[in-house]
């Protein structure tokens, strides 16, 4: 069984790999959906 240790352990290890790209807010799609919509922006 995975538990939060292992959980912390593997982020741990990925950290130095892991590329943060932004989170883009779109407020025709907040209107359409009523609410907060962040997009993930994979390609910046």
């Amino acid at each position: 069984m995975v538990d939060l240790t292992d959980i912390r352990a593997a982020a741990g290890r990925l950290e130095p790999v892991i590329v943060r790209t932004p989170l883009i807010s779109s407020a025709v799609l907040d209107e359409i959906a009523g609410g907060k919509i962040l997009l993930k922006a994979e390609n910046l």
